[in-house]
């Protein structure tokens, strides 16, 4: 029995997780499967104010801990699968402006979705069109984000490592955050 429950276990850990974000002039949302996570559709603003926080938080401390967390960081996104659909209106009240946003768009946008496809796993498709008649541009696009549950394990152990040295004190190459300033004897 405890064998059968370790398979399992096993097994979860290496199928995709499917994630999309979805976006469109009337709806924003994030879904896990078929499920809706977040919902982040356009509602009725409130006049109550919300008072902020101050919080003072000293930037030297982090320095150190910015080359492994990038490292990290980038670990997680080089195994992630993004696909990326996209349609994408330009148009404007002059025509001009509107040539110029179209091929400015259609320079940009391969040379950006080519280095990310060479770099990392993305697969994108969509259309860049004008519409000279219309004076309002219009943007959609759907993000699938896949990735296996055994990444995400070893990304958060790997972050909680970091911030376990943040919190000892210690420097992420093994040394003791309560040695002299001229000790040499020990490597």
């Amino acid at each position: 029995m405890i064998y059968v429950i370790l398979l399992i276990f096993i097994l979860i850990l290496f199928i995709p997780i499917n994630i999309s974000i979805i976006y469109d002039e009337k709806r924003f949302y994030i879904k896990i499967y078929n499920f809706k996570v977040i919902n982040l559709t356009k509602k009725k603003k409130t006049n109550r104010v919300k008072q902020k926080t101050k919080i003072k938080f000293d930037y030297r401390l982090i320095f150190p801990y910015i080359k492994p967390t990038v490292k990290n960081i980038n670990y997680l996104i080089k195994r992630i699968k993004l696909r990326l659909r996209y349609n994408i209106k330009v148009s404007s009240s002059d025509a001009f402006y509107t040539a110029m946003i179209f091929g400015v768009l259609n320079s940009v946008l391969p040379v950006l979705f080519t280095y990310l496809s060479i770099n990392y796993k993305f697969n994108h498709n969509g259309s860049i069109y004008c519409d000279f008649n219309s004076t309002k541009p219009k943007l959609e696009f759907t993000i699938f984000i896949s990735l296996n549950l055994m990444i995400i394990i070893i990304f958060l152990i790997k972050s909680f490592l970091i911030l376990i040295k943040i919190y000892k004190g210690g420097v992420l190459y093994g040394r003791a955050s309560n040695r002299r300033i001229n000790e040499n004897y020990n490597g």
